[in-house]
């Protein structure tokens, strides 16, 4: 884990973490399947076509420029593939900023 995403951890409240920490078992798998490039074994698409949306966390700072670029287009209609085509980020880099912000609990995991 980076410096950087590790002190954004340390700034996160209890209520953070919480909010972060419930995120559906499914998001899991649906993260590995979308890195991989398949579908999980329920059936759920790869991340990049899922629409994030932002959670009442805000995010904390000190997050490099490429996470907030991702979160800025953020704007529950667009999905990853949009995202990282409007951000001109690789599609990876756009999945694994996504996966950052929901860790942080700043975006709601896709279900």
């Amino acid at each position: 884990m980076s410096t950087q995403v590790e002190a954004s951890y340390e700034l996160l409240t209890s209520d953070d973490v919480a909010v972060a920490s419930q995120r559906p078992p499914v998001f899991d798998l649906a993260a590995l399947a979308s890195v991989a490039g398949m579908r999980d074994s329920r059936g759920c698409v790869p991340l990049d076509f899922c629409v994030p949306r932002k959670s009442e966390v805000a995010a904390p700072p000190g997050l490099d420029l490429s996470t907030l670029l991702v979160l800025a287009h953020v704007d529950g209609s667009a999905s990853l593939r949009d995202i990282a085509e409007r951000t001109r980020l690789a599609l990876p880099r756009t999945i694994e900023a996504y996966l950052e912000l929901v860790a942080l609990g700043v975006l709601d995991p896709v279900e």
